[in-house]
């Protein structure tokens, strides 16, 4: 089973896994990206987070900044609404349905790591 694999299985996996590190590191840029759009420009927005998130649902907004691990795993349902300064820790799926809003500050995260400290990867 491929780190992969076992991330999105939820299992516990090396998150140094090179693939792994090339999906994050698109997500960071294109959050970068993101973040630095003027707010008054919506439809290079709704471009970007159509490009980082798995889906961008019809009339979804998101104000800036927000933050993410790899985007993809992060389905916004139309209608829907984040606020500033949200985290989604998206290692494994995150579903936010229609006509949802989220508040400022909010944090998701599905990260898993293994709890018996021997087995983590120091």
């Amino acid at each position: 089973m491929t780190e992969l694999e076992k991330k999105q299985s939820g299992e516990v996996y090396d998150a140094r896994d090179p693939e792994l590190r090339k999906q994050q590191n698109r997500a960071k840029n294109l959050m970068r990206q993101y973040n630095g759009i003027p707010a008054e420009n919506a439809d290079a927005r709704a471009h970007v987070l159509t490009e980082l998130f798995g889906t961008f649902g019809k009339n979804a907004r998101v104000n800036q900044p927000i933050y993410v691990d790899y985007g993809y795993n992060i389905h916004l349902g139309n209608n829907s609404f984040l606020n500033m300064h949200c985290t989604l820790l998206d290692t494994a799926p995150i579903i936010i349905g229609e006509c949802t809003m989220v508040g400022p500050d909010v944090k998701i995260y599905t990260a898993v790591h293994a709890l018996d400290g021997a087995e983590r990867f120091w």
